[in-house]
């Protein structure tokens, strides 16, 4: 009997001891599988961060991007701009040179051959260059004043049209052709 219960005992021990074991191997298979979840974890946050530098990395490109388009479209408005004033700049001075050639007809012909020129004071920029074709129909006259270069002796007076096309009135010391 005795034999029997030491058995027993012993086996009682054996179970105690694999009971232990076997708790304390799923304290471990808990905690490894905890460990697991947090590294996962771990690695979805520093995923998500990434993620999150990422699109603010595109958002400052994008953002860049669209300052520099910006830019291109200003650039191309100023350039259109700019070509724009030159084409009406162009259009004004040639309309003004048409209507100085309707005025003084004679003036381009005689005075082109001398080298004398003379500086135009209220009249149009440009004046003496004139572009080719016919030209246009007449409009209003506008009242073109002329003066006469430094040291011409004028006194401030303004030779008349035939003076400015090369043929002086009243024999002006300076201004007869061939200087």
């Amino acid at each position: 009997l005795e034999e029997k219960r030491t058995f027993f005992e012993t086996l009682q021990d054996k179970l105690a001891q694999l009971r232990d074991a076997r708790e304390a191997l799923s304290a471990l298979r808990d905690e490894h599988n905890a460990h697991l979840r947090q590294k996962e974890a771990e690695m979805e946050r520093q995923r998500y961060i990434q993620m999150m530098q990422k699109l603010e990395y595109m958002r400052v490109k994008k953002h860049e991007y669209m300052e520099y388009q910006r830019q291109l479209a200003v650039q191309r408005m100023q350039e259109q701009e700019r070509e724009m004033q030159a084409r009406q700049e162009a259009n004004k001075i040639r309309m003004q040179m048409q209507q100085y050639q309707q005025q003084f007809p004679y003036s381009s012909g005689v005075g082109a051959a001398q080298p004398y020129q003379y500086q135009a004071v209220a009249g149009p920029p440009g004046a003496e260059m004139m572009p080719p074709g016919p030209p246009p129909p007449p409009q209003q006259p506008q009242q073109v004043y002329m003066m006469a270069p430094p040291g011409a002796g004028y006194g401030g007076v303004a030779p008349s049209v035939d003076a400015v096309a090369g043929m002086p009135m009243g024999g002006a010391p300076g201004v007869a052709g061939g200087d």
